[in-house]
């Protein structure tokens, strides 16, 4: 087997990152805050989307942010979007296209405040969609970070239809 030079290495990787930024689909955002690196993909973040502390409906505009927050007093549940604004807010143009994101549980006192999501018209939620108040540190073991925060990823299944699923 022929070995490659770095510089070969160089040229295949760069051809890469060249086809991923062709590929690259961001939902409608500027790819000028794309930047690519060898292993990695960087995104600009911009400022997280706060869901009101109330029944609010998660928008397909709070989860393009890529974080979304909400500071609960109570347990709260929250509609999602219907599918149709997902597809179209998010722009999944063909089945099979999917958007990450972050919903944190910012509740403060880290007691009461849970938020389960239900799913809007076209919505199919796989996993839990029960996102706990955060678990602070503490000389009595407690694991932070444990809860408090969850990944979903929105999957298009068709034109009026995806799938939430709960990743992380």
């Amino acid at each position: 087997m022929a070995t490659s030079t770095s510089s070969e290495r160089r040229k295949y990787t760069q051809l890469r990152l060249e086809k991923m930024k062709k590929t690259v689909d961001m939902a409608g955002t500027d790819l000028q805050n794309l930047v690519l690196r060898p292993s990695r993909l960087y995104v600009t973040q911009g400022a997280p989307a706060a869901s009101a502390d109330s029944t609010a409906v998660l928008t397909a505009a709070n989860v393009l942010t890529g974080i979304v927050t909400c500071d609960t007093s109570v347990e709260r549940v929250k509609a999602t979007d219907t599918a149709t604004n997902f597809v179209d807010g998010l722009g999944l143009d063909t089945d099979g296209d999917s958007f990450d994101f972050s919903f944190i549980n910012t509740e403060a006192l880290h007691i009461k405040g849970v938020v389960e999501l239900t799913a809007g018209t076209g919505v199919t939620i796989v996993g839990s969609p029960i996102i706990q108040p955060s678990v602070p540190s503490s000389s009595a073991g407690a694991l932070s970070g444990t809860y408090g925060s969850a990944m979903f990823r929105i999957r298009r299944t068709g034109a009026t239809a995806v799938s939430l699923y709960r990743i992380a």
